[in-house]
């Protein structure tokens, strides 16, 4: 048996059968098969993809608007995930995301695509990237030394004055220790005040 195969229920060798199969798997699911190619999707894979969107090409390439290869890791034989972009390639704007988990059968030369959509995730994680983007470019405009700090002595953001005070270069102080940022002298004058403000927190 191929490394992370499964098998399909006893009986459903042929083809109808196996697609009798995936109408019955809860949520979106796809038997693929790569040569020659061919998609077989029930009925919430067929509600998830436009018609467009299911054809073996802009297949492929949806997943390749993610970043993965799908042939050659189809072509491996092992199980994966990967992800696909799908909607329109020049703009964001309806654009989603879906997690996909593939599975060679047993057997024969179809896979099992199961997907999940992830896109709510991926834009709750945009939108605080640029809430974090616009805070710092704020930051950077004011003249006060300003830095963001865990209870463990991490640096996590300083401030164009923090940087320019202190000699530090700012982009490549994220997860520094805090003494190696500040230098020891004034990472040991300002000890009290920070375990004062921690001990508040």
């Amino acid at each position: 048996m191929k490394r992370g195969a499964t098998s399909a229920p006893v009986g459903a060798r042929d083809d109808a059968e196996r697609r009798s199969w995936v109408e019955q798997i809860d949520g979106p699911a796809v038997l693929v098969r790569a040569a020659p190619w061919r998609l077989n999707g029930n009925a919430a894979f067929e509600h998830l993809l436009s018609l467009s969107e299911q054809k073996p090409g802009a297949f492929v390439k949806a997943f390749e608007a993610a970043g993965f290869d799908l042939i050659a890791l189809m072509a491996a034989g092992q199980a994966f995930e990967g992800r696909m972009r799908t909607g329109n390639p020049r703009s964001r704007v309806g654009q989603r995301l879906l997690q996909a988990a593939f599975v060679p059968l047993e057997g024969c030369e179809d896979w099992l695509c199961t997907f999940v959509d992830v896109s709510a995730v991926e834009n709750r994680r945009s939108r605080r990237a640029l809430v974090l983007e616009r805070l710092y470019q704020t930051l950077d405009r004011l003249d006060e030394p300003i830095s963001l700090i865990d209870h463990d002595d991490t640096v996590h953001y300083i401030n164009a004055a923090y940087a320019s005070f202190f000699g530090a270069a700012q982009p490549r102080t994220s997860g520094l220790p805090l003494r190696e940022v500040m230098g020891d002298e004034n990472y040991e004058r300002t000890r009290a005040s920070r375990e004062e403000l921690f001990s508040t927190l």
